[in-house]
């Protein structure tokens, strides 16, 4: 994560967009051991600028989102919509799995323990910790993320 390296090129950057651009988007290449701040960081910047924010953790995977971005760009909003729509419990799967904070089985665990996105966020420590398979690092990784701005 150049991010680390350099944390205002981005903003820089990001002031530099035009605000009529159709689609903004900053993608970001995951090479950290301990990437959940710098992400956060990039997500609250992207956020902060209405951009969207795609992760991957390789080149080649980097190389793929941009490919499919091509791919996708003569056809409707529509059609992307109808592709992207989902139960909201997959969709919490995949925010949770893609940021590598936990697996699908803990998600499913949480979904079944909590009820909803909200319940989970304001859970404490000790009762994320009573859930099967989250183990004192996966619980900590959690309320850091749900506590962040």
């Amino acid at each position: 994560l150049d991010h680390l390296l350099h944390p205002n090129y981005l903003l820089v950057r990001l002031r530099e967009l035009r605000e009529n651009a159709p689609l903004r988007l900053v993608l970001l290449l995951v090479d950290s051991e301990a990437p959940e701040k710098p992400i956060l960081q990039v997500l609250q910047l992207a956020m902060a600028h209405e951009c969207t924010l795609l992760l991957g953790w390789s080149v080649v995977e980097i190389a793929r989102q941009i490919e499919t971005l091509r791919a996708y760009a003569k056809k409707s909003a529509e059609t992307l919509q109808q592709r992207s729509e989902g139960s909201f419990n997959a969709q919490l799967a995949e925010v949770l799995t893609t940021s590598r904070l936990v697996n699908k089985t803990d998600v499913a665990t949480l979904q079944s323990t909590f009820g909803s996105l909200a319940r989970m966020m304001n859970a404490t420590e000790n009762e994320l910790s009573l859930c099967p398979g989250l183990g004192p690092t996966k619980v900590r990784r959690l309320i850091d993320a749900f506590n962040e701005p």
